[in-house]
């Protein structure tokens, strides 16, 4: 467990952390409340131990700072106002208990105690990914964690963690679920660099309209390129929480999240006006993503049950096998049971159907270059008709 302690007063600071660390905790001391502040933003913390009267700030003003930033981090107060209303008022800025000094080290230690079981129940916290590459072990997300826009983050659990997935651009994704399952997020990060939130639990959902009942509200699969294209599958609410629906979504690098495919959706080469199947996350497999930017997931869908393997390229949703189709070469029929599609970067789709008769079969995808390809297209022109005029001018001059 680590502790932050801001206590200007060095005898009450020496034998709070010297008792703490016996106890079997960490303990970062400050005397300063505005160096305090910044260690309790950026650094995770199991408990804070804030003074009330510091020599730069007042210790409030921490707290009110971290509630600001939902910095969840349970905090003892230490003052020597004994007061109702100084203890009132200190509970109410955000504060999660009051010691009154002087006080004796075992009620401290009890106070922190019993806030971590508030916090953790008889569970201790310490979930986390970590990186091992060159001898060293770096850590991605760890239990008590701070995350900007989420704010600190406990892992309790395995099950609080989906992935990691990793590329060749030492980029991991993962999926959380921290604090008791109240804190859902998609999350990529560089090995040695930032944290990014792709989306999380609360925010709006990219091409539906935008209203406060309208939000994501879970994460599951997802899939990451070596561009550090992000796609992933998602519930959410349109209602603030009775319905639940489904879909598929793309966070391109560099660009804003998209969505690909939504509940209610249309979905080509189907009869019959059939949409997308969302109403849960079991509707939609997937999704899978290749270098190119495209994405492929299964779907159910509304009318008729059709189930089919889609891809998604430049905006443009296909098919690209469907429940009934007929096998090559056989007079059977795919079922139900098309799964694992893969997708190479030369636009080559292979899928698996175990109906009898099983096999693996393959589709080829037209392929449309990206801005990058575009660029060397562009580039490869030019050069070729320079070097045309070059050797031209070249042979008049000979």
């Amino acid at each position: 467990m680590r502790l932050l302690l801001i206590e200007d007063d060095v005898k009450i600071a020496h034998f709070v952390k010297e008792g703490l660390k016996q106890s079997g905790f960490a303990v970062d001391h400050t005397k300063n409340g505005n160096n305090g502040l910044h260690l309790a933003l950026t650094e995770p913390y199991d408990i804070a131990i804030i003074d009330i009267m510091l020599p730069d700030t007042d210790g409030l003003t921490v707290i009110e700072e971290l509630r600001k930033n939902k910095i969840i981090v349970p905090v003892l107060i230490l003052s020597a106002k004994r007061s109702t209303d100084d203890r009132v008022k200190g509970l109410q800025t955000g504060g999660d208990d009051y010691l009154i000094k002087p006080f004796a080290f075992s009620e401290l230690l009890a106070r922190v105690q019993a806030l971590l079981r508030r916090l953790y129940g008889t569970a201790a916290p310490g979930g986390g990914i970590f990186f091992y590459s060159g001898g060293t072990l770096y850590p991605i997300v760890v239990s008590g964690q701070n995350i900007p826009g989420i704010g600190t983050v406990i892992l309790t659990s395995a099950w609080d963690i989906d992935g990691p997935i990793f590329n060749n651009s030492s980029t991991v994704g993962l999926v959380i679920r921290g604090n008791n399952g109240n804190t859902a997020a998609v999350l990529q990060k560089t090995v040695s660099g930032s944290l990014t939130v792709i989306a999380k639990a609360g925010d709006p959902v990219p091409g539906i309209a935008s209203g406060p009942n309208v939000y994501f509200t879970d994460f599951d699969d997802m899939a990451q390129n070596n561009n550090n294209d992000f796609a992933f599958l998602a519930t959410y609410t349109v209602d603030g929480g009775s319905t639940t629906r489904a879909g598929v979504f793309l966070k391109p690098s560099g660009g804003p999240l998209v969505q690909i495919a939504l509940y209610g959706d249309s979905l080509p080469d189907v009869g019959g006006g059939a949409t997308l199947c969302g109403t849960a996350g079991d509707d939609i497999d997937g999704p899978w993503l290749n270098d190119s930017g495209v994405v492929a997931f299964i779907a159910d869908c509304i009318n008729g049950g059709t189930r089919g393997i889609f891809i998604c390229q430049s905006s443009n949703v296909k098919a690209i096998v469907l429940e009934g189709d007929t096998k090559p070469g056989t007079a059977s029929t795919f079922g139900n049971d098309i799964s694992d599609p893969s997708l190479s970067d030369n636009g080559l789709v292979t899928f698996v159907d175990v109906a009898s008769p099983t096999g693996v079969f393959v589709n080829r995808i037209s392929t449309i270059p990206t801005l990058s390809q575009w660029g060397m297209i562009i580039f490869m022109v030019f050069a070729g008709i320079g070097a045309v005029f070059y050797l031209r001018r070249k042979r008049a001059e000979s």
